[in-house]
């Protein structure tokens, strides 16, 4: 059954875009680069996590001109359609980072581009077919399609990923931000025709209970809609 990879992320870039590689297992996906998304919610874990950067972060902006968005706006969504061909019963979604842009000189760094998975869905395809085809009023009441099992579809897997920098230092990467090239990685097993996060160990559960963020709590329903619209403007492209 063909699932529908989307990828979405929050980045501030100092001057060059930093660039990802996706990986299905060792089939080679899909090179992007990283546009720049800074939403609001973004900004206050910035203030709130180092002062000093965040000064110089929100000065930079407002020498650019640079806009930032409300805490409810969804960054730009990359689509993949990925086939049996492409997924195995155990699987390994890694999204390579190359990020080296900064204003590093004599062994001091002041502004430097930061880069953080805020989206990670894999929802097969027959789902999102079915929302597209609900007639729009209905659309509101979605709960029965987005769950199976009592377990839900539509899941952010942002936060069952972990991410390693160029130092093999790990992190879990929900509201993680990096100022650092390394890879993303998210471990998936295949369950009843879709995939769930492949866990075998306490750290990873305890660290999604803890650390899922006040957006996706929040606003799931509203980003749940907003991801079903934009794949299909994708489609009709």
């Amino acid at each position: 059954m063909t699932q529908v990879l989307v990828l979405g992320f929050n980045s501030f870039v100092y001057k060059k875009r930093p660039r990802a590689r996706i990986f299905s297992n060792d089939y080679f996906v899909d090179e992007i680069d990283i546009p720049e998304f800074l939403s609001e919610f973004f900004m206050m874990r910035f203030a709130k996590k180092n002062e000093q950067v965040y000064t110089r972060v929100n000065r930079h902006i407002n020498n650019n001109k640079k806009q930032v968005n409300h805490f409810n706006s969804c960054p730009t969504l990359f689509f993949y359609e990925l086939n049996d061909k492409v997924l195995a019963n155990d699987m390994d979604l890694r999204i390579e980072i190359k990020n080296q842009d900064n204003n590093y000189s004599n062994g001091f760094m002041t502004l430097t581009t930061y880069v953080e998975l805020l989206h990670l869905y894999l929802i097969p395809k027959p789902i999102i077919n079915r929302y597209i085809r609900m007639p729009k009023k209905t659309r509101p009441d979605t709960q029965k399609i987005f769950s199976r099992n009592n377990t839900p579809v539509f899941e952010n897997l942002a936060n069952f990923t972990n991410f390693t920098n160029t130092k093999n230092i790990k992190n879990h990467a929900t509201l993680f931000t990096t100022a650092d090239s390394g890879e993303f990685l998210l471990r998936l097993r295949r369950k009843n025709n879709r995939f769930v996060p492949n866990i075998s160990d306490q750290y990873g559960m305890l660290k999604n209970k803890l650390l899922i963020g006040p957006e996706s709590r929040v606003l799931r329903d509203k980003w749940k809609h907003f991801v079903f619209d934009k794949y299909q403007q994708y489609e009709n492209q």
